[in-house]
């Protein structure tokens, strides 16, 4: 299972695309949806997702990997407009 940090109100969770149980945040455009995954045990261990979530708390920016956020962009903007793009 996938633990994530919500890029809204820092609250961790589980999955990064699921709603946030404390705020509601949903990440749904590729944009939030790519940085949902950069905000999880995917790419972070468990004691950095906590300071994450600890400096999203305390209302720090965020700095995202730009290539590693624009892959995942590009890719999910591919899936929501042609489903087929796994095949």
């Amino acid at each position: 299972m996938t633990i994530a940090v919500c890029a809204e109100c820092g609250a961790q969770k589980f999955g990064a695309f699921s709603s946030c149980e404390h705020c509601g945040f949903i990440p749904s455009s590729s944009s939030d949806r790519g940085k949902a995954v950069l905000l999880s045990d995917h790419h972070h261990t468990r004691d950095e997702l906590n300071t994450i979530s600890k400096a999203i708390r305390a209302g720090k920016k965020i700095e995202y990997d730009e290539e590693s956020l624009a892959t995942y962009q590009a890719a999910l903007s591919l899936l929501e407009t042609d489903a087929d793009a796994l095949d």
